[in-house]
């Protein structure tokens, strides 16, 4: 007996043409079902709030005005899964030398210091906290974008 016959028929039963059209729905069904089950099982995580503090160092105070509580992050071409809670700041302390050559801090008399407590929610089971592709860590530099400003900071706290 011939696997394929005369008639182009796969064991005298099915057309390879047939059969071909026949496994590319089946894969795209497949496919269709595990891509709607993936969705799904995101949904299922157990998700946790925690807060991360930002630490925007010798910014001129308009900047700290402009960040609103409510602001959600920026990355890529998306707002993220960091939320404003809390902005605050002070005089930005810089470096400067007393008269016997020590170095002290001093108050700058423009600049200020920017505190901001983002309110993140992650997987909990996760071992890493995420803002969207980034992961948080105590002493990461990132980049503290929203729709309004875009300056540097680094993470100093976080809290469960």
């Amino acid at each position: 007996m011939k696997i394929i016959n005369e008639k182009g028929k796969i064991f005298g039963l099915v057309n390879i043409i047939d059969l071909g059209a026949i496994l590319l729905v089946l894969g795209l069904l497949a496919g269709g079902l595990w891509y709607i089950q993936r969705e799904n099982l995101a949904s299922q995580k157990e998700m946790k709030e925690y807060t991360v503090t930002i630490k925007c160092a010798s910014y001129f105070e308009n900047v700290a005005k402009t960040l609103k509580t409510g602001d959600k992050f920026y990355y890529g071409k998306d707002f993220i899964n960091a939320v404003i809670s809390e902005v605050s700041y002070e005089d930005a302390k810089i470096d400067g030398y007393a008269a016997d050559g020590t170095i002290v801090f001093q108050k700058h008399p423009v600049l200020k210091d920017i505190y901001i407590k983002v309110t993140v929610t992650s997987d909990e089971k996760d071992p890493m906290i995420w803002m969207g592709p980034l992961h948080a860590t105590v002493g990461k530099e990132i980049v503290v974008k929203t729709s309004r400003v875009e300056v540097m900071g680094t993470i100093i706290d976080i809290q469960e």
